[in-house]
């Protein structure tokens, strides 16, 4: 849907608020959530919440903060979770998209990350020495806490 606008290139706020507002609504309602997107790529994977706890090297209380949709998200947590899933490219930038990241093709840490998912190195220690051993910093690392 258009904008109204008036001559000269201006357009009129006031009587755009409508479209714009059923614009926001539509697209919201196809994009699907970082939450929505882990349980379709873990169900697609046979991967349980605990495998994928592991796997990620998070523990459980920063990923139910993670599903939270207002949670603010780091890129390093992102990828681990990406790598866990061992999602395609394609998927796994649709899971950054829905947190309000992309990769960045000029930033060396994404490219490595490109190039682990591109070959299949999904395992975060692996990754963090490629990492490391072309100058950049870890994901993290830290294993999750097991309950007693």
């Amino acid at each position: 849907m258009a904008l109204k606008v008036e001559k000269k290139g201006k357009y009129n706020a006031a009587s755009s608020l409508v479209p714009l507002r059923s614009h926001i609504e539509t697209n919201k309602e196809k994009a699907k959530t970082f939450d929505q997107l882990v349980e379709e790529f873990r169900k697609t994977t046979s991967l349980d919440k605990r495998q994928l706890l592991i796997r990620a090297r998070i523990d459980s209380k920063l990923y139910s903060k993670l599903r939270l949709s207002a949670y603010p998200s780091t890129r390093d947590v992102l990828f681990s979770v990406g790598l866990a899933l061992q999602l395609s490219i394609e998927k796994f930038s649709e899971l950054l998209k829905s947190k309000g990241f992309a990769f960045c093709l000029n930033r060396d840490f994404d490219l490595i990350i490109i190039f682990c998912v591109e070959n299949k190195i999904y395992d975060i220690m692996d990754v963090n020495e490629l990492l490391q051993k072309m100058g950049q910093k870890r994901l993290r690392s830290r294993k999750p806490r097991k309950k007693e």
